[in-house]
């Protein structure tokens, strides 16, 4: 996982218009901040995507040297939420609306993949993008691989991407089906290298590699103050000002990602993590990571579902993630820069296809569509309500338009209007008259509210 994490966090970084060392330091810290804390075991933290997209109005408008306040600000306000117990607030989130996220994210993830077959970060990166963000701006969640800055690498090399991609992803399917000593990722990677440097390159084709995407190679971190790299400005009311609403964006995206990946994994692993735990120590790495110079980062789903399937289910897999990735930064990143991103790539298609995406909700959602007597002509069934399959579809489709912040809100808000109708038919009134017939009783059962005045 802390090879993996690699193109992924980096990808985070570029989208933000950041170095994207500072997104691996984030992410090392964090994993290991969150796994010493008591985190949820098992699941991995860095920089994602969306969290790299909060940061962009102020690295846009302020620089970069203000994204690490509105990291520490966003981490103060995760352990404030986890110290305050609102971390029960994730009971009122439905289990339909957690399905659309997955669904939506492993979409997501797996287009993400594509970024990795544009032009070369060294062109790509970039500052300039124009405008700022809008609460709700269409199309905002496939920005960062749809931009038109950059454009796609030759066709020979997208072909030679593509097709390692796809070797990587059959060896993450069937390897399992042989032996599941060898965790199947790990093995995909090694086919990967074989794949690039002994047939494609000798051959006199390539594609990209990790040391085009990003140059991962640093130092252990200095303290942002004292760091000549970085331009730190005092904290003052006006630097307060330029940070708060990136920060509050860090907050809230961040925390939500977090809980989500944590109900996820309790329903893949079983044992459950504290809500509220999970919460302080997300905030305490953004903290930390933010003293240190990163980007900040939450939970990250697509990680957190491959060190499952490596069985790492533990705060220890966690922690050694951490480290590793710390490892590759500070001494050993040339033996992670000559693979090729192909080969994540594939990884990354295995994990969403196979492993994220619940193909069975999407094929009640179908089923719901058709009336009784068609879905018995055709064997079709469905278990599940339609207007959960209603909040299900809308999450998914918002996160795939909007963001993750607006589907989450959007899927609560349709849930409780779901269950306040509900509700609203299921008054039962019983008219009891007594024996002389001179007295009416009426026998009131269910939930009295307003709607129900008109039921």
């Amino acid at each position: 996982v802390g090879v993996t994490q690699i193109p992924e966090v980096a990808s985070a970084a570029l989208m933000a218009g950041i170095n994207p060392l500072r997104a691996l330091q984030a992410s090392w810290i964090m994993n290991v901040i969150t796994a010493v804390c008591g985190g949820r075991p098992g699941m991995i933290s860095g920089t994602t995507g969306f969290v790299g997209l909060a940061l962009l109005k102020v690295v846009e408008e302020h620089g970069v040297d203000y994204v690490f306040y509105a990291v520490m600000f966003a981490g103060v306000l995760q352990l404030a939420f986890g110290l305050m117990g609102l971390g029960a607030l994730m009971r009122l989130v439905p289990n339909p609306l957690m399905v659309g996220f997955v669904n939506a994210m492993g979409l997501l993830v797996a287009a993400q993949q594509f970024r990795y077959a544009k032009v070369w970060p060294d062109q790509a990166f970039h500052q300039d993008l124009e405008g700022r963000r809008n609460l709700i701006e269409i199309g905002h969640s496939w920005g960062h691989f749809t931009d038109k800055d950059s454009e796609w690498i030759r066709t020979s090399s997208f072909i030679v991407f593509i097709v390692e991609a796809l070797i990587c992803l059959l060896v993450c399917v069937l390897l399992p089906k042989a032996t599941k000593k060898i965790p199947s990722t790990f093995a995909a990677l090694i086919v990967g290298v074989i794949a690039e440097w002994a047939i494609v390159r000798q051959i006199g084709h390539q594609s990209p590699l990790v040391e085009d995407y990003a140059d991962i190679s640093s130092t252990f971190p200095k303290i942002v103050w004292s760091d000549p790299t970085i331009n730190m400005p005092g904290f003052t009311w006006d630097t307060f000002q330029k940070i708060y609403l990136s920060g509050l964006a860090v907050f809230g995206v961040g925390l939500i990602e977090s809980l989500l990946t944590a109900n996820v994994l309790n329903d893949r692993i079983g044992n459950n993590g504290l809500k509220n735990r999970i919460a302080m120590s997300q905030g305490v790495g953004n903290v930390i990571a933010g003293i240190f110079g990163g980007m900040g980062g939450a939970g990250m789903i697509s990680q957190s579902m491959i060190a499952n399937k490596a069985y790492g289910i533990t705060g220890l897999s966690t922690f050694l993630s951490g480290i590793t990735l710390l490892i590759i930064i500070v001494g050993a990143s040339p033996a992670v820069q000559f693979i090729p991103l192909a080969a994540f790539a594939g990884i990354m298609f295995y994990i969403c296809f196979f492993n994220l995406i619940q193909w069975g909700s999407m094929l009640n959602g179908i089923a719901a569509l058709f009336p009784e007597r068609v879905r018995d002509m055709i064997h079709l069934d469905y278990k599940i309500q339609r207007s959960d399959i209603l909040i299900m579809l809308l999450v998914t489709i918002m996160t795939l338009v909007f963001d993750l912040t607006v589907a989450v809100v959007g899927g609560v808000f349709i849930a409780v209007f779901v269950y306040a109708w509900d509700s609203s038919n299921r008054v039962v009134v019983d008219r009891e008259l007594s024996e002389d017939g001179m007295n009416v009783t009426y026998n009131i059962s269910g939930p009295l509210f307003f709607a129900t005045s008109q039921s």
